[in-house]
This record gives C-alpha cells, structure tokens and sequence, in this order.
C-alpha cells in the first residue's frame, strides 16, 4: 500500500524498461533483481528453482551476470517480450523484488567497486570522470588510473545524477510503479522474507 501511495503521489516520469525483470515462464514468477540487494543470490535461487533442483542446494555460478547464460537456462528477461506479452505475465504471474537501505547500498557499491581501487573497469568507466570532476589539484596520475576516488567524492558523482546499474534507483530498475509486487523484501529481513517467498512461490 505505501508503494502504491508514493506512485500515486508521485507518478513516474519515465518509461518502464523492466530490463531487470527476469521471467521464469516454468513457475509463472517474475523477479526484478537489484545489484547490491543479495541479486546473486536470488538470480542463483531462481535459475535453481526453474530447473527443479532442491531450494535447499544452491550452487552459485559466476557466469550469473553474463547477459546471455540466464536466456540460456530458460530464464527471459521481460523487456525481450511484445507490451502484450509483458503485460500478460504483470497481470498473471506471482512478482517479488528485493531492495536494502539506499544508503547501505551505496556504501556497498563504494566498497566493491571504488574502495581499493582494483576494479579497472570502474576505474576508467567512473574514477577518472569522478576525480576529474570532483577533485582539486588532482595528481597526473589519478586523473590516468582513477583508482583512488574518495566516498565524498563518489557520493557527489551519484547525487549529480551519474548512474550506473550498481547504484541507480529501484524505480528505474524494477518499475514498481509499473509492475505490482506482491512481496518486496528486505535484506535487513532477509531470512524471514526469503522463506516466505520460497513457501508462497514455489
């Protein structure tokens, strides 16, 4: 009902994309994965729970994130389906999603990707832009290597509307103001709500 509320008050401004919307057309469930809130996790559950493996006997799989091993396992992402397609599986499928504190996410996305400054991909995606922009007197070599970017200087990045899928926000990922949940868990009660998924679900 608060979901339903803010959407109300205040309605989207863009399209729903619902590119982080998996499909599992088997079980007739559809899930909005959000980096940074146990999406591994729940992309690893899932893809368990689509091939009838035991709920108990999760292995994880590193090529989760590859864009085409989900599709190759059966699951689809909703946004490759006609708008009648789509809205089909909104209007008759079970849809859960999972979110954390937005600040405790941003802190993670800062620990993974920034903090020790080994990520290169995000080192050349954002740190240099990060630095560049934020940073006075920045060294030659932060500004080539971007390895180095401080929280205040990332936060700044994010509040100035630099967005990347790690940090961005649940409306833009997962449209709830399109899609109706039935459950949206929390990682903070992250056993309590999983539980009740996998009974209600599955």
């Amino acid at each position: 009902m608060r979901v339903h509320k803010y959407c109300v008050e205040h309605p989207p401004t863009e399209p729903c994309l619902a590119d982080k919307v998996l499909v599992d057309d088997k079980n007739q469930v559809l899930f909005c994965y959000v980096p940074k809130a146990a999406c591994s996790t729940w992309k690893t559950a899932v893809l368990a729970l689509r091939n009838g493996q035991n709920k108990s006997d999760f292995t994880m799989n590193e090529e989760l994130h590859q864009p085409l091993f989900l599709w190759w396992q059966g699951i689809t992402r909703l946004s490759s389906f006609t708008q009648v397609e789509q809205q089909r599986r909104i209007q008759t499928y079970k849809k859960f999603m999972f979110l954390r504190d937005p600040f405790e996410r941003l802190v993670s996305a800062y620990r993974d990707k920034f903090e020790r400054g080994v990520n290169k991909v995000f080192n050349q995606r954002h740190g240099k832009h990060i630095i560049r922009q934020y940073r006075h007197n920045a060294t030659a070599r932060a500004l080539q290597e971007g390895d180095d970017v401080q929280f205040d200087e990332f936060v700044r990045y994010v509040t100035d509307g630099h967005s990347d899928r790690h940090w961005s926000t649940y409306q833009k990922q997962c449209c709830p103001c399109h899609v109706y949940y039935d459950v949206i868990g929390k990682l903070e009660t992250y056993n309590e709500d999983s539980t009740g998924i996998l009974r209600y679900f599955y």
